[in-house]
């Protein structure tokens, strides 16, 4: 007699249904992987996707990045250049952090025959340990250093007058910049340190810090607060990392700030500069930053999932759903992302959103009869204009 599962919604699985997925899941991945060709850098990141459900089983408390205060699971993308489409994907568990995840995506990687690339990562994957670890492993990295390190601070004290010589600017993208380059070293791992300066950024940051202080100051004066903790917390509600930069002063119901001229000035000090640090040795400053932008593909895949696909919410009740799911969201950002370069090629943007194309082609039905034969609904010249520029055939009816 077969063994089945009852599932609590009273539908019935096979105990082997989680492992075919997950090794046909497997299958196609690699089979992917092949399709994709040439592999030369690899961006990762990680977002947070919450549920209201508590039947699934990776679904915890973490940080949230959508400050959704829902428990979470989290989910890591890759995407692979020069392609520029996305490879793979993984589950987490909502509470591990970034820094946890790297060494099992490389192994990940390694399933995939996806040998001798650079990882293109942000400052949520910085530590000293997956420096070491990627540098025994031969993997070249670009990874932005973290303000809050000892050696950012050095290495920026060190650069100050530098990154302002006429000897340092350039120009990256009709953007001017100062670049100063650094030999440094963490946990015993020789690198090379790119400080950039973009002045144009600092006067914006700067302009949009002062803003948010203003604003700060005149609601706390304006609200009543039961204690210092509450305006604390008001306050990095409105800027993170904000209550460091005032004095509070008062007593409830009524807090008055105090700028802290120091630590403002010390923000504003690291404005409009970056520490990218690598161990690819041979690569000038032009490559350097333009590897590291291309991470902004991921981010506006992240955005595309969360606002366009799904609503950034898990509305499914089970971990087998979620699996599910998360493959499709994955396909449909494959499917995005190269609809999204047809339609950058051929300069379709001008006349349409992507959202307008999804809109116009799915007016496009076939239609079932009474006595159960099918025509297809008239082709629009918009329809008809679509198929053309994506190089699809017109579907004909029968």
């Amino acid at each position: 007699m077969k063994k089945v599962s009852k599932h609590i919604y009273g539908k019935t699985y096979s105990p082997g249904l989680v492992s075919r997925f997950n090794k046909e899941l497997g299958e196609a991945l690699a089979l992917w992987r092949k399709r994709m060709g040439s592999v030369q850098a690899v961006i990762f990141d990680i977002t947070s996707l919450s549920s209201y459900s508590e039947l699934i089983e990776y679904l915890e408390w973490g940080y949230n990045r959508d400050k959704d205060h829902l428990p979470q699971i989290n989910f890591g993308l890759i995407i692979a250049y020069p392609s520029k489409l996305p490879l793979s994907y993984r589950i987490y568990p909502g509470s591990i952090k970034d820094v946890t995840t790297l060494k099992n995506t490389v192994a990940h990687l390694d399933e995939l025959e996806v040998k001798d690339v650079m990882f293109i990562l942000d400052r949520g994957f910085y530590s000293a340990s997956n420096i070491e670890d990627m540098d025994l492993q031969g993997i070249r990295f670009i990874i932005p250093l973290p303000f809050s390190t000892k050696l950012s601070s050095q290495l920026i004290s060190q650069s100050q007058s530098e990154l302002s010589s006429p000897l340092n600017g350039f120009y990256y993208r009709n953007r001017l910049m100062f670049h100063i380059e650094r030999d440094t070293s963490i946990s015993k791992v020789n690198l090379k340190a790119h400080i950039y300066h973009d002045e144009k950024r600092k006067v914006d940051e700067v302009d949009t810090l002062f803003k948010r202080i203003c604003e700060i100051e005149k609601d706390v004066a304006l609200k009543k607060f039961r204690c210092r903790e509450d305006v604390r917390d008001f306050i990095e509600g409105c800027l993170r990392g904000g209550s460091r930069l005032f004095e509070i002063t008062g007593t409830a119901p009524s807090f008055n700030l105090k700028r802290r001229v120091k630590a403002i000035s010390r923000l504003i000090n690291r404005m409009g500069r970056m520490i990218l640090i690598t161990n690819k040795i041979d690569l000038e400053k032009e490559e350097i930053l333009s590897f590291y932008r291309k991470k902004d593909k991921l981010e506006k895949m992240f955005d595309v999932m969360k606002n366009e696909i799904t609503s950034g919410r898990l509305r499914v009740r089970s971990q087998h759903s979620v699996e599910g799911r998360i493959f499709i969201t994955f396909v449909s950002l494959i499917l995005y992302s190269e609809l999204h370069r047809i339609m950058k090629e051929k300069e379709l943007y001008s006349k349409y959103t992507i959202p307008e194309v999804f809109f116009e082609l799915k007016k496009l039905r076939v239609v079932k009869m009474t006595n159960g034969k099918e025509y297809l609904t008239e082709v629009s010249k918009k329809q008809r204009t679509l198929f053309e520029k994506f190089e699809v055939p017109v579907p004909v009816g029968t």
